[in-house]
């Protein structure tokens, strides 16, 4: 039998399930971020919505925005799994398989001459748009480099369009929003518009609260999760 599964809510424990079944609960909304969750393996309960791997979308169908995630592959299972950078350096059990994990310290130097891209974006604070410049970091995602407003294009070349997947981050130099001046950014779900987070407020909970700067759409929430893909343009 595998790595089975248990989630506590409300001081009641369900379970076990398989991991299967966690994600099949998970999309029916039977089990949702904010549950807490531990396998077979683990030591201790843990929040939903630091599983990144189980949600990376919320309720309010907000992907959620994880600065700089670390991929990291178990020796045993061969799966690979996205850790917050605030573990770099730990130990973590995988999610798949009783294994241990060691988190590297720190990120390999980012090399600059992967193929870049542009995504267009809304300030939170003043709705106006601007771009984000992602540079390809090989196979293993994109990351952004700086930012720009839409003015400040010299030209207007002829782009073709392409989807980024994979390890979306931020580079450590990125310039922020050039309005506000925020330094982060999230995808809202429902209409895929980057957003900076310029306007975000923390609830009682100290949770992040966002709403999307787009004025064709109205979605909001609490902000969680990573982004696996975003629309981009390339020069031809």
């Amino acid at each position: 039998m595998g790595v089975m599964w248990y989630v506590s809510r409300n001081g009641l424990q369900y379970g076990p399930y398989t991991l299967d079944q966690v994600k099949e609960a998970i999309v029916a909304k039977n089990i949702v971020s904010g549950d807490h969750l531990r396998n077979s393996s683990m030591d201790a309960w843990v929040e939903g919505r630091t599983l990144l791997d189980l949600f990376p979308v919320d309720s309010q169908g907000l992907v959620r925005s994880v600065a700089n995630p670390f991929t990291v592959q178990c020796p045993t299972c061969n799966r690979t799994m996205r850790i917050a950078a605030r573990f770099a350096g730990q130990t973590m059990k995988c999610l798949h398989c009783p294994s241990r994990i060691q988190v590297p310290a720190q990120r390999p130097p980012i090399s600059r001459e992967g193929r870049i891209s542009f995504v267009r974006a809304i300030c939170n604070v003043s709705g106006e748009a601007f771009a984000i410049q992602f540079r390809q970091l090989g196979n293993e995602g994109w990351v952004a480099e700086r930012a720009r407003k839409r003015s400040q294009d010299a030209s207007e070349p002829t782009y073709g369009f392409e989807s980024l997947k994979g390890n979306i981050c931020m580079d450590v130099s990125y310039s922020g929003c050039p309005y506000c001046a925020d330094k982060s950014y999230y995808r809202c779900g429902l209409c895929n518009t980057l957003n900076c987070q310029g306007a975000a407020a923390k609830n009682e909970d100290g949770k992040i609260i966002v709403c999307c700067a787009n004025p064709h759409c109205d979605g909001s929430g609490e902000l969680s999760g990573a982004i696996e893909e975003l629309s981009g343009s390339r020069e031809k």
